[in-house]
């Protein structure tokens, strides 16, 4: 079609050029020549007002073609960055359902292997009871079966002992489990408890963040018991709660000088799960907690990694009562970094500390192939600050900084020290003018209740013989905690 167009075109100037010589030949009376130039300048005029009507068509059209294709360009663009963000969410949306089916698998595989170990345990502590309890039966024996025995049949293969680290520190080895025991109960009876505090600096500026309340006790001839000598056989023997109940009441009590002073300060304090555990203690616990939930950005408690493995469901329980009152918790003595920090996170467990030597030198012992430098990184992908404790030079130090860790805690920032008595004679009144409570054990638990200085020890005791001990006749008075929460309501 555009090709006879051009062809009509065509022909039609030639028509008009030889109308025009013709027309100057025989109307206007010029010469042949003079018609012939007319007609041809005729033409020529013609043509070029022709090519350039054409070229102006076609840039018209070329112009066309090119905003069409710049947009088609758009469009196309905009289809494909689509097709990128559609492509980025359904990966990250898959990552982060598989990272809650992990967790949620972890953490089922935790609480299951917790029930395990709490079955084998109990099954092996009541087949040594039954092999003591043949032992003991089979050497009387009953009268008709000795002298039926014609030949005395082969002795039962003795039960494998396992050897257990012993509690009893070295240095009281001579009073015997016993007698150290009895040691730490009068102790703590006596108010003879001292609270130290040991500040968690900022790096680099080395500005104090927290405090960490670290206990000692003193006996009567003025030697230190610390807490690595006395907790092992306390737990074991159930006064840990009765030791708590004062080291929280103090704590909150020095929380609430120092808030008075900065209110960008913190305090660590340390309680033992096997106080958790204590439905007595932890009663008066949460309560007070609960009258004083004013302090729970200020307060953290703390337990160690070996604890936290071992939690059984009653301990996850009750951990969870505490961080419903909103304080948080910190996971102290961290030696492994296979389990889940995203639970632990999840659970409240804001604070994770590492001692400098295990970072500097030990990093293979933690179980993950993570370089020192992302340490800071990794815990704080889940929300938990890194502490790293027990930092004794100031080559640690810079070290540490390279790292990128933001909190230490040590000897090279400043060591321990013990809390004035006045900042808590005002507040506390000495326990060691009243007796010691007596707790009755319920039937579900098997944490001890106190017993009276003169008391045998219940160190090692089975539950029955501890269920049938008689609560004593008059009403025994209120501890630190239950006097603190009357004095709240």
């Amino acid at each position: 079609m555009n090709r006879f167009a051009d062809l009509f075109i065509t022909t039609c100037i030639i028509v008009v050029a030889i109308a025009a010589a013709v027309v100057l030949r025989f109307q206007a009376g010029f010469g042949w020549e003079t018609a012939l130039v007319g007609g041809i300048s005729m033409l020529a005029v013609l043509t070029i007002v022709n090519i350039q009507g054409n070229g102006r068509r076609d840039r018209d059209r070329l112009a066309a073609e090119v905003a069409g294709l710049t947009l088609r360009l758009g469009e196309l663009g905009q289809d494909v960055a689509n097709l990128q963000r559609r492509v980025g969410g359904l990966e990250q949306n898959q990552g982060r359902r598989q990272n809650q089916d992990v967790e949620a698998v972890v953490a089922e595989v935790e609480v299951i292997g917790a029930l395990v170990r709490q079955v084998v345990e109990s099954v092996a502590d009541m087949e040594t009871r039954v092999l003591s309890h043949q032992v003991r039966t089979g050497a009387a024996g009953s009268r008709p079966a000795a002298a039926a025995a014609a030949q005395p049949k082969p002795a039962p293969p003795p039960a494998p002992v396992v050897e257990e680290p012993p509690l009893l520190p070295r240095r009281f080895a001579h009073l015997g489990e016993a007698g150290f025991l009895d040691l730490v109960r009068r102790a703590i009876e006596a108010n003879r408890i001292d609270i130290h505090l040991q500040p968690i600096v900022t790096l680099p500026q080395r500005r104090i963040r927290y405090y960490e309340a670290l206990t000692r006790l003193r006996t009567e001839d003025g030697d230190t018991i610390y807490p690595s000598d006395y907790i092992p056989l306390a737990e074991a023997s159930g006064i840990m709660p009765m030791l708590d109940n004062q080291i929280l009441f103090r704590t909150v009590q020095i929380l609430r000088r120092l808030v008075t002073r900065t209110k960008d300060i913190g305090l660590f304090c340390n309680i033992s799960m096997a106080s958790l555990g204590d439905t007595a203690f932890f009663r008066e616990f949460v309560a007070f907690l609960e009258a004083n939930r004013a302090l729970s950005d200020t307060l953290v408690f703390e337990f160690t990694q070996r604890q936290i493995k071992s939690m059984n469901p009653i301990e996850y329980e009750a951990l969870r009562s505490l961080q419903s009152t909103g304080f948080r918790f910190s996971v102290d003595q961290v030696s492994d970094l296979r389990p889940s920090f995203q639970l632990m996170a999840e659970r409240g467990f804001k604070f994770a500390k590492i001692g400098a030597e295990r970072i500097l030198n030990r990093m293979d012992e933690l179980g993950a192939d993570i370089h020192p430098a992302d340490l800071a990184n990794f815990f704080a992908r889940f929300g938990i600050d890194l502490i790293v404790d027990r930092v004794e030079s100031e080559t640690q130090v810079v070290e540490l900084l390279d790292f990128g860790v933001r909190y230490g805690q040590g000897f090279v920032f400043s060591p321990p020290r013990p809390v004035r008595s006045d900042v808590l004679q005002s507040t506390i009144d000495p326990p060691a003018a009243e007796p010691v409570p007596t707790v009755a054990p319920t039937a579900t638990m098997a944490t001890p209740g106190m017993t009276p200085p003169t008391a045998p020890p219940p160190a090692r005791m089975e539950p029955p013989a501890r269920a049938d001990r008689q609560k004593p006749a008059a009403e025994p008075r209120r501890n630190a905690l239950g006097r603190a929460i009357a004095q709240k309501t």
